[in-house]
């Protein structure tokens, strides 16, 4: 071969038909998706399902591409805004068509890399790599959480850019590639990639490769520039804050390369390992059964007339670069590392490995399956980290449990009402911040609704609209208990809250720390009705009332005081 026409793109035959078709394959995938993750499809909204859904219920599409109220500061349209809204057009408010978009685009994304492998490394190699990458623990998010939608459709549209890269198809490839950016912004990595299968498959020199990936750099280059996070905190008004801190760079790695075999965190699960493995061993064994079959049907064919795959070599050097280039988002300033940041570079991993495994049946078929079994106690073992699976599913079944506690204690509220909540468990994004609760007012259907930590209580200004207060603590074991401001039972809430007093002069000093001193006042009156030997109590209704201005009032509640400081003693 000259270097003439090593330059040229190298496109590949079809690999020899030799047993394991892509339908099949795809077949096969949805049997394990529907084994290790079909309860996900029960579960309900979570987290940002509800940002979401806040966002973009009943507004126009084109509304949906402007850059504002953007969740974390992340522009990603295609991905996350106009996904909900299409979904929700077509379907009325219901957690199963997004938890099923969710499962289509995760096959969709496992076949097209399988599609893309088999012009690689053949048939049998290419499934095999993609059991492996199946197994990947860090799959568990975006597959079972709706917002994952925006990584997979990252994934798909980025391996359709791949495809058409291959084929010499730079317009399709850039405009695959501009919708991928504007799903999540990890698809820059892109251009990347295809620099290096312009150099390890296409064998073309640095300046070809180059001029080849040019339309898709440049196009990085401009989306850059606009995004808001990015170059917008230059040249315009659309600065958000930056993600937390990040890990260390070499825990990241290392964690990185841990994710390979679903070790990146310590296996502890949570319901011991015997059910962990247990409910794991039927998903491991369709992965590991159809490793045994790919590596049995990847003997290359042979003779003048078989079809051509670019070298083992080229392919290792392929695969590492896409790894490589995959994992730099990890190290992006201020993004903290998650599992599932991880997946698009395995894939390259998987890719480099491929054929190793291919001619090793038994090592292949024992790898996958142990990485399968792995999978279950890696998404049974809790950690404070976003995307921890674990995590995930107890922030739903706590957001379930606290809809049906409102739906039944609070059938229906008023406009402008404010619900305000304390002690709920950390990581389950209930409340997004200061004055900021999506979730309530998709459960009422009301954009007035309010949901704020007890520590942001204000009394209401004179210019804002007049509505009941609700107050709230989560307890661990009795569930949400309401502690009611003003007059109330006070035997039967003592019956349902054993710590009604403490409650009661939390909620007093909340109060009064928000300046609402009458009803502070209110509140302490109750208090020291119940606990007239409290020192405290009589004390603070004077000081209450001398802040509201009846001074005549606390002036008695003052000389009162005393009166009980000596009874109590």
């Amino acid at each position: 071969m000259t270097r003439a026409t090593r330059s040229e793109s190298f496109v590949p035959p079809p690999a020899a038909r030799n047993g394991f078709p892509l339908l099949a394959l795809v077949a096969t995938l949805a049997l394990f998706l529907a084994l290790a993750h079909g309860a996900a499809l029960t579960a309900p909204f979570f987290s940002d399902d509800y940002i979401l859904i806040d966002k973009v219920r009943g507004a126009p599409w084109f509304d949906l591409f402007r850059p504002r109220a953007l969740a974390y500061g992340w522009y990603r349209p295609l991905g996350r805004e106009l996904h909900f809204w299409a979904i929700l057009r077509l379907f009325p408010l219901d957690p199963l068509p997004f938890h099923a978009a969710c499962f289509a685009l995760w096959l969709s994304t496992l076949g097209l890399y399988a599609a893309l492998a088999r012009r690689l490394v053949g048939e049998g190699p290419a499934a095999l790599a993609t059991a492996g990458a199946a197994a990947l623990a860090a799959w568990g998010v975006p597959i079972e959480w709706g917002p994952g939608a925006q990584e997979l459709w990252m994934m798909v549209l980025a391996l359709l850019s791949l495809h058409a890269f291959a084929r010499a198809r730079i317009l399709l490839a850039t405009l695959a590639l501009g919708a991928a950016l504007l799903c999540k912004e990890s698809a820059a990595i892109v251009p990347g990639i295809a620099w290096a299968w312009s150099l390890a498959i296409d064998r073309r020199t640095r300046a070809q490769a180059a001029r080849a990936v040019a339309p898709l750099a440049s196009l990085v280059a401009v989306w850059a520039l606009l995004h808001p996070l990015l170059g917008g905190r230059l040249w315009g008004n659309l600065v958000a804050p930056l993600p937390p801190a990040p890990a260390a760079p070499l825990t990241a790695l290392t964690r990185t390369l841990l994710s390979l075999v679903n070790l990146d965190l310590r296996p502890a699960p949570l319901s011991g390992w015997r059910h962990a493995l247990g409910a794991a061993v039927p998903s491991a064994l369709v992965l590991g059964s159809l490793a045994a079959l790919s590596a049995r049907a990847s003997t290359p064919p042979q003779g003048d007339g078989a079809p051509s795959v670019p070298s083992p070599g080229r392919v290792v050097v392929l695969g590492i670069a896409w790894a490589l280039f995959g994992w730099v988002p990890l190290f992006w300033p201020g993004l903290s590392w998650q599992a599932y940041y991880t997946l698009f570079g395995s894939l390259g991993v998987w890719l480099a490995l491929a054929r190793f495994l291919a001619r090793r049946r038994s090592l292949a078929t024992a790898l996958i399956f142990g990485i399968a079994l792995l999978r279950g106690a890696r998404a049974d073992t809790p950690a404070r980290e976003w995307g921890n699976e674990r995590l995930q599913r107890f922030g739903k079944s706590f957001m379930q449990h606290t809809e049906r506690f409102l739906r039944d204690h609070l059938p229906s509220l008023p406009p402008h009402a404010r619900l305000y909540f304390t002690a709920a468990p950390r990581g389950v994004v209930f409340l997004t911040g200061h004055g900021d609760a999506p979730a309530l007012r998709v459960w009422y259907h009301d954009p007035t609704i309010e949901g704020r930590y007890w520590s942001d209580y204000r009394e209401r200004g004179r210019d804002e609209p007049a509505g009941p207060d609700y107050f709230f603590r989560y307890d661990s074991l009795a569930s949400w208990i309401e502690v009611v401001r003003g007059p109330e039972d006070v035997r039967r809430a003592r019956a349902i809250d054993p710590r009604w007093e403490q409650d009661h002069a939390r909620l007093a000093d909340v109060l009064a720390l928000g300046d609402d001193w009458e009803r502070a006042a209110d509140e302490y009156r109750k208090l020291a009705r119940e606990a007239p030997d409290h020192p405290d109590y009589a004390h603070n209704v004077a000081v209450c009332l001398e802040a509201a201005g009846d001074t005549a009032a606390a002036r008695a509640w003052r000389n009162r005081a005393p009166k009980e400081v000596s009874g109590g003693r």
